[in-house]
């Protein structure tokens, strides 16, 4: 196969598993909670999602490489 396509195969099944995504919903409620609950500024509530998206994805790679 091409790398694109192998590249392309490999994203998805990060993005489907649920691991992924309960570590990105978690990342989003804290997120959440510091918009709404404390009135945090937009640029802290963007670093914090950018930061949690990067964790699970950096998560979801340590796992599949241990399985």
């Amino acid at each position: 196969m091409k790398p694109v396509v192998v590249a392309l195969q490999a994203v998805w099944v990060m993005l489907a598993s649920r691991t992924l995504a309960l570590s990105v919903l978690a990342a989003v409620t804290a997120a959440a909670v510091l918009a709404f609950g404390f009135g945090a500024q937009a640029e802290l509530i963007i670093l914090l999602l950018a930061l949690g998206a990067l964790t699970a994805l950096a998560e979801t790679a340590i796992r599949a490489r241990q399985q």
